[in-house]
């Protein structure tokens, strides 16, 4: 090699490693981002505060009182945060024993989980809710899973009153994300009655 192009080579790897830093340093500083919109987050989430907490409640009591006696009709006409609402009040109930704590993520920025499951063995479940008048497409189930990071999930889950498209069931098998359709709600919600009912026959 001569000394132009042995030259030209050492100018080239000074490039390369320039590039390398900047692109590393990039990379740094969106995982840095990352990490201070996980933690502002948490710090936002709703049921951080009793007061927060002492809203919640009343929120769910005003949900008892408006639809009673859950029905996959009364679900139908349910808002979306409505439906977020009532199915964190099936794992509250369901699941009772299982789960340490349930929160919110922001009602905006969420990046697709609306609703974390913390599970006394250390697991934690990231639910979207999507109360929809059609079938739910992949973008759902690709939401979620983009949201996994964020909040350290363990677990995934789309929840809805309705039914999944092919696509959004190959996404959910590849992804590992746990699908529940109107069918599924059905029964959970039937198990969650009977469960109420017997409550209330015993005090």
């Amino acid at each position: 090699m001569n000394i132009d192009s042995w030259g030209m080579a050492t100018q080239l790897l000074e490039i390369i490693l320039v590039l390398s830093l900047f692109l590393g340093g990039i990379a740094a500083l969106g995982a840095i981002w990352r990490i201070f919109l996980a933690d502002n987050s948490r710090k936002k989430r709703p049921q951080d505060t009793k007061e927060s907490q002492k809203t919640h409640e009343k929120k769910i009591q005003k949900l008892d009182k408006v639809y009673g006696t859950y029905s996959i009709a009364k679900v139908d006409k349910m808002k979306g945060h409505e439906f977020e609402l009532f199915v964190e009040k099936l794992f509250r109930v369901l699941e009772k024993d299982k789960i340490l704590k349930t929160e919110f993520t922001p009602a905006t920025g969420d990046q697709g989980c609306d609703l974390i499951i913390h599970y006394r063995d250390g697991h934690r479940l990231g639910i979207q809710c999507k109360r929809y008048a059609s079938t739910v497409n992949n973008k759902a189930v690709q939401n979620i899973v983009a949201s996994k990071a964020m909040y350290g999930l363990t677990l995934m889950m789309v929840f809805t009153n309705n039914y999944y498209t092919p696509g959004a069931k190959e996404a959910a098998r590849s992804n590992r994300v746990e699908l529940v359709d109107r069918d599924q709600l059905i029964k959970m919600m039937n198990r969650y009655n009977e469960t109420l009912r017997t409550l209330h026959a015993k005090s």
